[in-house]
């Protein structure tokens, strides 16, 4: 694990920036909007198999939008807790590339689709996520007890040594779990789908132990 040296992002650069990269996708939507059909289909099953639709307008420019204002929402939270919790170089640059990546990676897959292209969406999700949590689970450990104090994970460790045990553990579990995320790429998707459901017991689990455990 890398320590945190790294002036902090310039949070309003970071924004614009951000948002700017988020949107962009609606040009490759305008580019093909004649080609897509009325309805879009947005989320998919385990099984690959389409559950949910949205109309062409709401596929090509809301999901960004609302892509973009849950991005906002999330750097306004962290702007809000960083003015007394201080902040972690490295951790700000993987939070804060999540959405983007998401955006333009589910964006792309979906229009794809939408055009009759046959791709796996489960994999593809899988194969982006696995990344993040290996991103996510090297630099968790560099957040500090006071950094995280006022976020909105709970069950929160009662101080600073339980943080660095559970941060430590969580670590481990997102960045050995992303891996196997990866590796389960080969396999069936039930097989993700069971490696996930672990990670999340597991950081469940790792949480609850850090808030309840008590200093020696």
């Amino acid at each position: 694990m890398m320590n945190n040296t790294k002036k902090p992002l310039n949070l309003k650069r970071v924004t614009i920036l951000t948002s700017i990269i988020i949107l962009l996708p609606i040009f490759y939507g305008l580019a093909v909007y004649n080609e897509l059909p009325a309805q879009i289909a947005i989320h998919w099953g385990v099984n690959n198999q389409p559950n949910g639709w949205a109309s062409r307008p709401m596929a090509v420019f809301g999901i960004p939008v609302l892509m973009m204002l849950i991005q906002w929402f999330m750097l306004g939270t962290y702007a809000i807790n960083a003015r007394t919790k201080g902040r972690t170089y490295r951790m700000e640059v993987v939070t804060f590339s999540i959405m983007p990546i998401l955006t333009i990676v589910l964006y792309v897959t979906t229009l794809a689709i939408a055009m009759g292209m046959k791709l796996n969406v489960g994999k593809i999700a899988t194969l982006v996520i696995g990344v993040m949590f290996v991103a996510m689970g090297n630099y968790l450990p560099t957040v500090t007890y006071e950094q995280q104090v006022g976020s909105r994970h709970y069950p929160k460790p009662s101080s600073a040594q339980n943080w660095a045990v559970a941060s430590r553990s969580i670590g481990y579990t997102m960045f050995f779990g992303g891996l196997l995320m990866l590796i389960s790429l080969l396999f069936p998707m039930l097989v993700s789908a069971i490696v996930v459901a672990v990670i999340i017991i597991l950081i469940v689990l790792f949480s609850i132990r850090g808030a309840m455990r008590h200093d020696n």
